[in-house]
């Protein structure tokens, strides 16, 4: 994007939540992800009694045969709006206008010197967020209607941004298996394609001092009746060679 438009962007007034279409599947069929395996990590997700995604485990493996536990996300909810996200025992406070519209993800509400600050264009969807700490640093989100097609994240400077990340996405044409998830999109940098909503078919990444971007393409996919993804493969190439592959499998509930 042309620097011109970062002073437009900052000249947006938040409005509400990014907004994606609902999803259109067999009653019949389940429709919430339980457990997202993909082999170097496995995601289990709990739901409370209103299916809202309420602890969210990540797994590894383990040196030996099974997983050992790399993070646990608890979610606390007032009137079916997540509140409080706690890292094991580190709490995350999402803050909202009188409008009901997220704009603040506070890590320290006492010395606040480290938050998060959303700003949402005229169509309800986030385009840009601000990582107020130590190191500022911002991220500019650019849609493709419902879709998130590139996040570019830069140092906070004086002048123009200093790029040094760039994540660009294309999507298939059916119902993200993730809208249960949006909370992950908000508060996990690497997954803000769970706000989109499609999922994501390829993904092309580029990060300061690399030698060469990496390419991430979707192939073999597997769907339920309701259109939701159950399994599929994931290779990831740079330029010349392909330098992992893996299956990724979705189980529901």
């Amino acid at each position: 994007m042309h620097p011109s438009r970062y002073l437009y962007i900052l000249l947006l007034t938040c409005s509400a939540a990014c907004t994606r279409p609902e999803l259109k599947a067999d009653v019949n069929v389940p429709s919430l992800p339980a457990v997202i395996d993909e082999q170097d990590r496995r995601t289990t997700i709990e739901y409370d009694r209103n299916l809202n995604a309420a602890k969210i485990i990540t797994e590894v493996p383990a040196t030996s045969a099974g997983w050992k536990l790399q993070e646990s996300i608890s979610i606390d909810y007032t009137n079916n709006r997540p509140v409080t996200i706690h890292y094991g025992n580190t709490p995350v406070y999402l803050r909202y206008n009188d409008a009901g519209d997220l704009v603040e993800i506070d890590r320290d509400l006492i010395r606040k010197n480290e938050y998060d600050s959303l700003v949402y264009d005229n169509q309800r969807r986030i385009i840009a967020i601000y990582h107020f700490s130590s190191r500022p640093t911002v991220e500019f989100l650019e849609w493709s209607q419902q879709n998130l097609v590139a996040v570019d994240e830069a140092y906070v400077t004086d002048t123009v941004p200093a790029y040094f990340k760039t994540y660009l996405y294309q999507y298939d044409d059916k119902p993200g298996y993730y809208k249960a998830l949006r909370i992950l999109g908000l508060v996990d940098r690497s997954r803000r394609y769970y706000l989109s909503g499609g999922n994501v078919v390829n993904t092309w990444f580029n990060q300061e001092g690399n030698a060469m971007p990496l390419e991430t393409f979707v192939m073999d996919v597997q769907y339920q009746s309701n259109g939701l993804r159950s399994s599929w493969v994931e290779e990831v190439w740079d330029d010349v060679d392909m330098v992992a592959s893996r299956q990724v499998q979705v189980k529901y509930r």
